[in-house]
């Protein structure tokens, strides 16, 4: 049997018993596609649509309710808003629905239906969500449900338009590496090639040997490449490290204050490292007794940045002179900056007790107070007090001896023996009782 093709149709010259002999069989073929670029009603590529040539009609990946789903950039502050709201973590379905509501959907943009057959909106309310989490401003906790991290509830917290939040997170948006060729997002697009290298660890040269070494981490002299500028690169060195260098990361960068230490640049993927500028002197190089002015000055510099973190909910857990370093980093001059979050806790109801134990030592001996060696994991701003007093006490000339209250004479005397008091009961609770004390001790 030979059969001839004309535009989809095969004919067959085979008569059959119903028609004449002059009459061919014409039976109909399935139509024959091509594919065209289809891109989305924000303009992304989406994939390819398929045109038929016999009908010359193209099939899309959304129906026709869709253009009335606003992108998923729309769906970003209400999710954000939604999620400040709650206390308990939140499942994807619950954020959805919550920012349908706020935008107002119709019903017929909730009917707007996707090819693979789920909703339009929920699907750009999921990647707002990605976007939100790519950001660091939201972390899964457990399957399928999340929650705002530190950073995101400081961007919550600030009444901003849509457009400043998205060129906010667009700064901070990783740039994943990849070997397959990487379409850059309009978000992403926008940042400019300064993005490029930021949250990677080739962006900076280490020398051979770091300049400290700690139990949980080592610290080393870093390059940025890019402009040659001298900054501190900090990096995991354990197991452990990772996780609270997630936490140290996540709090320290959202504590911003002129006597915290800043956050340049971190690892978004595993948050095994980052980067912040280098000090000129720590406290614990300076010759002691430290003169009196001097002192004054350090001092009020370690309460601002404790009272601005206690007010947070995060206590440092690890005052002492090495991380109180001078700073002058030309953006605000030079000043006294509380460095190294790497033991701070979260605030209450967002903790977890995984790495501390009864009788684990929590901070630094003789700096750390009694509590510390019996309840490492709930140490709050009592035990900030207890290490500042001790700091005092050091700088004056007084090496700390563990729960042990130091012999302090002159003018601040009276500050340390509230600061020290064994009993954190009876201890000063907060940063604004020692605050107090100090007009008195410099008039």
């Amino acid at each position: 049997m030979t059969k001839h093709h004309l535009h989809g149709v095969e004919r067959n010259p085979t008569p059959a018993k119903s028609l004449s002999a002059s009459e061919p069989i014409i039976r109909a073929k399935p139509p024959q596609h091509h594919s065209t670029r289809a891109h989305d009603v924000q303009g992304r590529f989406c994939g390819r649509r398929r045109r038929s040539f016999a009908t010359g009609a193209r099939s899309s990946r959304y129906s026709a309710p869709a253009m009335t789903v606003p992108s998923y950039k729309a769906f970003i502050q209400p999710i954000l808003l939604y999620l400040a709201q709650q206390d308990a973590p939140v499942a994807v379905a619950d954020a959805c629905e919550a920012a349908a509501r706020e935008l107002g959907l119709t019903a017929e943009a909730r009917g707007a239906q996707l090819a693979s057959g789920g909703p339009v909106y929920r699907n750009r309310a999921a990647w707002a969500i990605n976007w939100l989490k790519r950001a660091g401003l939201v972390e899964a906790e457990g399957l399928g449900a999340w929650r705002l991290t530190v950073a995101g509830r400081g961007c919550a917290a600030t009444p901003i338009s849509e457009r400043e939040l998205l060129s906010r997170f667009s700064s901070r948006v990783e740039v994943r590496p990849s070997r397959t060729k990487v379409r850059r997002s309009r978000v992403t697009s926008n940042v400019g090639s300064a993005l490029s290298t930021r949250g990677t660890r080739k962006a900076y040269r280490l020398p051979p040997r770091p300049l400290a070494v700690g139990g949980q981490a080592e610290v080393y002299r870093a390059i940025r490449k890019s402009d040659d500028a001298v900054l501190v690169l900090k990096r995991s060195r354990n197991k452990f490290g990772p996780n609270r260098m997630r936490r140290e990361i996540e709090i320290q960068s959202a504590l911003q204050h002129p006597n915290i230490m800043p956050i340049l640049d971190w690892d978004r993927l595993h948050h095994s490292w980052y980067v912040m500028p280098l000090g000129t002197r720590t406290m614990a190089d300076l010759g002691r007794p430290i003169e009196d002015t001097l002192l004054h000055r350090i001092v009020a510099a370690v309460l601002a940045a404790l009272e601005f973190a206690h007010s947070a909910g995060h206590p440092h857990r690890d005052v002492k002179p090495q991380n109180v370093i001078e700073l002058d980093d030309g953006l605000q001059g030079a000043r006294w900056v509380l460095a190294d979050w790497g033991l701070t806790r979260r605030a209450p109801g967002n903790t977890t007790a995984e790495w501390t134990e009864t009788g684990q030592l929590l901070g630094s001996a003789g700096f750390a107070p009694p509590e510390a060696y019996l309840d490492a994991h709930n140490v709050g701003a009592p035990g900030d007090v207890y290490a500042l007093g001790q700091l005092i006490a050091w700088a004056l000339g007084v090496d700390p001896v563990p729960n042990m209250s130091p012999a302090v004479v002159g003018p601040w005397r009276p500050a340390v023996d509230l600061m020290t008091v064994q009993d954190a009961r009876r201890r000063a609770q907060t940063v604004a009782e020692v605050r107090s004390l100090l007009p008195a001790l410099t008039g």
